[in-house]
């Protein structure tokens, strides 16, 4: 009885014992969870201004006219490069030789078919009139009426190909469609040209528009074309009037295709660099200072200090840049208050403690 009575202490001094190890083991994790951070911040200032943003663009027309050949023939000369030209304008020219006698060649052969067609159509009558009598067979008839419609036929056929060979005859020539200029001779006189070979390149100088790139980036942010100004100069205000729906490879940008008014028009010269500002209005836009931000593997954030003076870690978008500030896009609102200096080993909900004194407003 006397040792079941000792070794009944014994274990409980050993739980408490044990107790009291392990609660020497997780003192430091618990006083390190329960650290107050000093920190710094400074409040976030709304902006109902919109965000803007720098894209570059070049003056190019819609379309580049190519004219063609439509004979195979030589062409005997044709405007040179640069040229500026007027609608309507001759700009080249094709040799009509082979294609006169062509034509001289045709007329004949509808001529032999004339003859032909009123021979068919003669014999065809008289014969009908032998079968009425019965003095020849119902299949010479038919073949008779067969000889008629094909001599009709073989007539027609020639007529029109009469018609397409003085088409192209008159296409000898051609003509500027538009005002403009001749961008490069792709055929050179002398050279003998067959059906459809390109002989110069020509730009309008009217219609003229902006093709300009998009990052992607910048369009996943704002997401609103729609909306946007788009504005050249500091004043002049363009439209946007088309946009692609693809990216390009290699620099993963999107087409915008920009329309100016008459007047700027004609000051714009083709080829021309500009840069356009882009400005969106939105909601969620707000200023914040540059020490505000922190630079992650996957993006910006900021460390925002809630009601009871912990911090959540916030993503944020940067639209631009104004001296010491960002404007970003983010669920920040106006008044928010945002850690500038401390936030190095910060951790989500932590608590901290700041001095009411030194809080920063981003507006000075």
């Amino acid at each position: 009885m006397k040792r079941n009575s000792l070794q009944i202490p014994l274990t409980l001094i050993a739980r408490k014992y044990k107790y009291i190890s392990l609660f020497v083991m997780l003192f430091p994790a618990v006083a390190a969870a329960e650290t107050i951070k000093l920190v710094e911040v400074a409040k976030v200032e709304p902006w109902s201004q919109g965000a803007a943003h720098t894209i570059y663009c070049e003056v190019d027309t819609p379309n580049i006219y190519l004219l063609s050949s439509h004979n195979s023939a030589r062409l005997t000369w044709a405007l040179p490069e640069g040229s500026q030209v007027t609608h309507g304008q001759l700009i080249a020219e094709q040799d009509g030789y082979y294609i006169t006698q062509n034509i001289e060649r045709l007329k004949i052969d509808i001529e032999s078919a004339s003859v032909q067609q009123g021979y068919t159509a003669a014999e065809y009558q008289r014969i009908q009139l032998l079968n009425e009598e019965s003095l020849v067979s119902t299949s010479r008839l038919n073949d008779m009426y067969r000889l008629s419609i094909q001599a009709d036929l073989s007539k027609k056929k020639l007529v029109q190909q009469l018609e397409e060979l003085q088409y192209r005859k008159k296409n000898l020539q051609h003509f500027a469609p538009v005002n403009g200029q001749i961008l490069k001779l792709k055929s050179q006189p002398g050279e003998y040209l067959s059906d459809g070979q390109t002989i110069l390149k020509l730009q309008p100088i009217k219609n003229k528009e902006l093709i300009c790139e998009l990052p992607l980036k910048k369009y996943r942010q704002h997401n609103q074309l729609n909306t946007a100004k788009f504005t050249l100069n500091g004043n002049n205000d363009l439209t946007l009037d088309r946009s692609a729906i693809s990216l390009k490879e290699d620099s993963q940008t999107l087409a915008l295709y920009l329309r100016a008014d008459k007047s700027m028009k004609q000051t714009l010269l083709l080829g021309e660099r500009l840069q356009v500002v882009v400005s969106y209005l939105t909601q969620d836009i707000s200023r914040v200072p540059h020490d505000a931000l922190e630079l992650a593997d996957d993006g910006y954030y900021v460390w925002k200090l809630n009601d009871t003076q912990r911090v959540n870690r916030l993503a944020v978008d940067i639209v631009s840049t104004q001296n010491d500030y960002f404007l970003v896009k983010s669920p920040l609102q106006g008044g928010d208050q945002v850690v500038t200096f401390g936030k190095q080993g910060l951790a989500e909900k932590q608590q901290v403690k700041f001095n009411l004194n030194n809080i920063k407003d981003a507006s000075l």
